[in-house]
């Protein structure tokens, strides 16, 4: 991932769920070369406070859940995003959540951009990213 950057970079990253990780090391190895991070209901957020300013705080954050914790127990990937991105706002960054059952987007669950209402959940992804 960071050789893609290097060649197309800076870039908003994208990741979905296992590819958190992925995301982050490369944004943290080269922390110049990410605009932006769209986390969709992804492992491995970071949460320390020292991380996240160091390597991530230049970078917009949006962390978007569609999860339905009752079918669903994931919590904890929803967790760590809210985490991440109160410390990320903490150390003067620009971070937000979107839990899309508070929003009362109905009908998605981990595989949310394959599901019902992708189309609204894209514009309002880049609406945020754009403002």
């Amino acid at each position: 991932m960071v050789k893609l950057l290097e060649k197309v970079g800076p870039a908003t990253l994208v990741l979905h769920s296992a590819s958190g990780p992925t995301g982050f090391e490369a944004t943290r190895l080269r922390p110049d070369l990410v605009h932006a991070i769209v986390a969709v209901e992804v492992t491995g957020s970071p949460t320390d406070g020292e991380d996240i300013t160091q390597h991530f705080a230049k970078a917009e954050f949006i962390g978007v859940c569609g999860d339905h914790f009752d079918l669903r127990p994931m919590a904890g990937r929803y967790d760590a995003s809210v985490a991440m991105a109160e410390k990320l706002n903490a150390a003067g960054g620009n971070a937000e959540v979107i839990w899309l059952p508070k929003l009362g987007i109905k009908g998605n669950s981990h595989l949310l951009m394959q599901d019902n209402n992708n189309h609204e959940i894209a514009e309002m992804i880049i609406e945020r990213l754009q403002d």
